[in-house]
């Protein structure tokens, strides 16, 4: 018993400590105090807890615009995340006696995709263009792997996404090349039957429209002239013309992902006096700020340019189907530890039982009881710093200077109105991506 105390003690005070330190980060994040988010992120979340820490500083330093650090984490980050499709035999020994925070955060497989997508944007901010390209070859390559491990047609399995693949397909055009407009090409048409196959809803972003249409009829006639019927009434602008221009993409982080909470049943055992206790995590949903957001450059000449932005990625909806999907092991898991702790328990008891005799047998089973209902946990860790939806907006301007910025209309909204995102200057051919999260 004086091992499982301290197991005990070791346990909650870990836990405690990293959902507080993620509380802390996510209070300063939503405030817009970046500085302070990255203070509290000098520590890190403690033992099992590696990928959660780094996926959050990345963020994080990401959101705060130190990219080149953001690169760094978010690449130990992977390094991390792929190392832990092999989990060692004691860790998994242990989360069967006690509960799942015995065990490495392994991550989900979207939060995995999303690395590329922050990735691509550091490097692109940086002008590293060719590092960009790599992300959107490592995410195709990851969506290859996760595939071939299901078998065709299974639903529940996250092996492609419609808003990884449109971004994708940009980072892919801007990279110029015939290579890379096939690529791109490729990668937005996967993007578009992701969405209209009921895609969580969403409906097809105009800006991927626009974009297929224009490399569409460069590429495949046929195609253009069915997806020109298709997307009636959506302007877009040939390659060739569209190669003299400048292209301005929003991306917005709308909201925060949904954090977890525990759902418990505790089971008397008939007969003793002892109980088991079955704990799964539910995700619960949090305010997200709906539509109404708009991006606006002015040039020189005075004259206005914008567009509103459009939801491409549902995080919640990822998030949920990625928990439902472990729901039916998590019940089975919580069900074996409970079933092996009873065992041990009743050999246990029998033998202080002999010794002891029929009452401190009878204080054993009752104190094993709360032990049980105490140690069994639900694993409520998950990066709920990332945000609740993704958003994109999308301008293709005259080369020059625009003073850019971003403004809501949404009548759920209370913060700022408009935010200046300051003066920018744009080449012919450039692709410019700029962030902004609302809460």
């Amino acid at each position: 018993m004086r091992r499982y105390s301290l197991f005990f003690l070791i346990f909650f005070t870990g836990c405690a400590s990293f959902l507080n330190t993620q509380n802390v980060v996510e209070i300063a994040i939503s405030h817009g105090d970046l500085r302070r988010a990255q203070q509290v992120l000098s520590k890190n979340y403690g033992k099992n807890n590696e990928l959660l820490y780094l996926l959050d500083k990345g963020y994080v330093l990401h959101l705060a615009g130190d990219y080149s650090q953001s690169i760094e984490v978010l690449s130990r980050a992977r390094r991390v995340f792929d190392d832990l499709y092999t989990k060692s035999l004691s860790k998994t020994a242990a989360s069967f006696v006690f509960n799942d925070y015995t065990r490495d955060y392994a991550g989900e497989d979207y939060e995995r995709a999303m690395i590329n997508v922050f990735q691509a944007i550091n490097y692109a901010a940086l002008n590293k263009w060719e590092d960009a390209l790599v992300e959107a070859r490592d995410a195709d390559s990851f969506f290859k792997a996760v595939s071939s491990q299901y078998a065709i047609g299974k639903n529940d399995v996250y092996d492609n996404d419609a808003f990884v693949r449109f971004f994708m397909g940009i980072v892919y055009e801007a990279g110029a090349t015939s290579q890379d407009i096939n690529d791109a090409y490729v990668s937005y048409r996967q993007a578009l039957e992701l969405y209209k196959h009921g895609y969580y809803g969403i409906k097809t972003p105009d800006a991927l429209k626009r974009n297929l249409l224009t490399l569409s009829q460069e590429i495949d006639p046929s195609e253009f002239r069915r997806l020109k019927a298709e997307f009636s009434g959506n302007y877009f602008m040939p390659l060739k013309e569209k190669a003299h221009k400048a292209q301005l993409y929003l991306v917005q982080y709308n909201g925060l992902a949904p954090v977890k909470q525990e759902s418990f049943l505790i089971v008397p055992v008939p007969g003793d006096q002892r109980v088991i206790k079955v704990a799964v995590p539910k995700y619960v949903t949090r305010f997200v700020p709906d539509g109404g957001f708009k991006l606006s450059a002015v040039g020189a000449n005075g004259k206005t340019f914008s567009d509103f932005s459009e939801t491409a990625e549902d995080i919640v909806a990822l998030a949920t189907q990625a928990l439902e999907k472990h729901k039916a092991a998590f019940i089975v898991k919580t069900l074996g530890r409970n079933a092996a702790r009873y065992a041990a328990e009743e050999k246990a008891s029998d033998k202080i039982n002999k010794q002891y005799g029929d009452n401190v047998a009878l204080a054993f089973d009752v104190m094993t009881g709360i032990f049980n209902v105490l140690v069994e946990k639900a694993d409520l860790r998950c990066s709920r710093l990332m945000p609740a939806e993704v958003r994109v907006a999308a301008l293709i301007l005259e080369p020059g200077e625009y003073e850019i910025s971003f403004e809501t209309t949404a009548s759920s909204y209370k913060a700022q109105t408009q935010k200046f995102l300051g003066k920018i200057s744009l080449k012919a051919g450039e692709t410019r991506f700029l962030t902004v999260a609302t809460y």
